[in-house]
């Protein structure tokens, strides 16, 4: 038996595909000069690339609305800025590489979060300004042909410090002070101290020898 199958007939709406000049944009409202006039048309989702006046773009007509699609060319500068819009937030996806090249970017925004599993960064010349930096790592590890830090104050906390230095060290200060809990020990084959007015020990008991 031969099922019967009645076609439900669902209304069309004539839509076509047309091309206009802007004159203006507010929001997502867009001011044409269409074939029938000075028109009012509405940016589609789709249309990444914002419409500035004197664009040449693709229309969509419909009984609805009348859609821009893309825009075609920039009339007064084609190397003109072109600047991608979007109506809320912006996700991208890729099940691969997603690799951005240009001769310079520039990152305007309030925040920024990067969650990676591994951070390769390559510059010949790094320049990073901060009000206030934090860096939480279990591992850290610094190589440097050449390291100045410059600084008003310096804090160090640590559970043990270890200082190797295969040439020589230079210390100078206007003033330095150590406390030591337990022992000092200091080990050389050969101590100069060189005071230029006093030199005072205190201790209950002193060996020389």
């Amino acid at each position: 038996m031969r099922p019967s199958v009645v076609p439900m007939a669902s209304p069309q709406q004539d839509c076509r595909m047309e091309e206009a000049r802007v004159q203006s944009t507010e929001g997502g409202r867009v001011l044409l000069q269409t074939a029938a006039g000075i028109e009012t048309g509405r940016r589609a989702v789709s249309c990444l690339v914002n419409p500035e006046p004197g664009d040449w773009v693709l229309l969509s007509r419909s009984q609805r609305t009348l859609y821009v699609l893309s825009v075609l060319e920039r009339r007064e500068n084609e190397q003109a800025e072109v600047t991608l819009g979007f109506s809320g937030p912006v996700k991208l996806t890729s099940p691969d590489q997603v690799t951005i090249r240009s001769q310079s970017a520039h990152w305007i925004n309030q925040e920024t979060q990067l969650s990676t599993r591994q951070l390769s960064v390559a510059a010949t010349n790094l320049d990073a300004v901060s009000d206030k930096a934090t860096l939480h790592s279990g591992t850290l590890r610094l190589i440097s042909q050449s390291l100045d830090v410059i600084s008003d104050r310096i804090c160090r906390h640590a559970r043990t410090l270890i200082s190797m230095v295969r040439g020589q060290e230079v210390r100078q200060a206007h003033q330095l002070s150590e406390q030591v809990i337990n022992t000092h020990l200091q080990q050389s084959k050969q101590t100069v101290v060189d005071a230029r007015k006093d030199l005072r020990m205190n201790a209950e008991r002193i060996h020389m020898g």
